[in-house]
C-alpha cells in the first residue's frame, strides 16, 4: 500500500479533537476574515472564524435566512497553516455523503502541502446527533506545493447515516495528528 493511500485511509478513520465556534453559509462561501489576527497566523490552536456572508448579524437575519445555514466549530493545532474559508456542496457526491469544500492558507513561512495535513469532518443534525459512519475522504490539490500566502482547497467527505441536508452543524479539525495515527508529514508538523 502506498504512503498516499495508507494516508486516506488514517484521514477516513480518524476522529476530531477540541473545537472552537466558526460558521458557514449553505452554498455560500464562508469568510475567513474574523477580525482576530490569530487565524491570519495560523494560530497555535483553536481559532475562531465567520463563515457568514460578512454583511448581516444576528439581529438582522430572517429565519429565511437562517434556513439554510450550516454553523461550525473548528480546531486548528497547526501553526503555519489555517483555514480561511469553508463551504457545503450538496451536490458534490451521492446522497449518503455530506461533503465540505475547504480553503487552507500557508500562513507560515516554508513551502508546504496542503495533504500532509490531518483533516476530519463530523456532521451533527438539528438535535445534537453525530450522524456520519467511519466512511470518510480528504481529496484536492493532493500535489500541489503552497509557498507562503498561497491557498489550496481540500475536500472534506464524509457519509451520513441521515439526509445531508438535515445537517446543522459541523465539526471541522485541521492538525498534525489525531488519537492513534502517527504525526502527518507536513512542514509545520517537523
Amino acid at each position: 500500500m502506498s504512503s498516499e493511500q495508507t494516508r486516506r485511509l488514517l484521514l477516513s478513520a480518524a476522529a476530531g479533537a477540541s473545537v472552537t465556534a466558526l460558521a458557514g453559509c449553505l452554498g455560500d462561501r464562508g469568510s475567513g476574515d474574523s477580525g482576530d489576527d490569530s487565524a491570519d497566523t495560523g494560530g497555535n490552536g483553536d481559532t475562531e472564524q465567520d463563515g457568514g456572508d460578512g454583511g448581516t448579524d444576528a439581529d438582522d437575519s430572517t429565519d429565511e435566512e437562517d434556513a439554510g445555514r450550516v454553523s461550525g466549530e473548528i480546531t486548528n493545532s497547526v501553526d503555519g497553516l489555517a483555514i480561511a474559508e469553508w463551504e457545503v456542496l450538496q451536490e458534490r457526491l451521492p446522497e449518503e455523503w455530506f461533503s465540505v469544500l475547504v480553503v487552507v492558507e500557508n500562513t507560515g513561512e516554508r513551502e508546504t502541502e496542503p495533504f500532509n495535513y490531518y483533516y476530519d469532518l463530523v456532521p451533527f443534525d438539528a438535535d445534537g446527533n453525530d450522524i456520519s459512519t467511519q466512511q470518510g475522504t480528504a481529496v484536492g490539490d493532493v500535489r500541489r506545493t503552497l509557498s507562503p500566502g498561497e491557498q489550496g482547497e481540500v475536500n472534506l467527505d464524509r457519509q451520513v447515516t441521515a439526509d445531508p441536508t438535515s445537517v446543522v452543524e459541523v465539526d471541522l479539525t485541521l492538525g498534525c495528528q489525531s488519537e492513534g495515527v502517527a504525526e502527518s508529514e507536513g512542514v509545520y508538523c517537523r
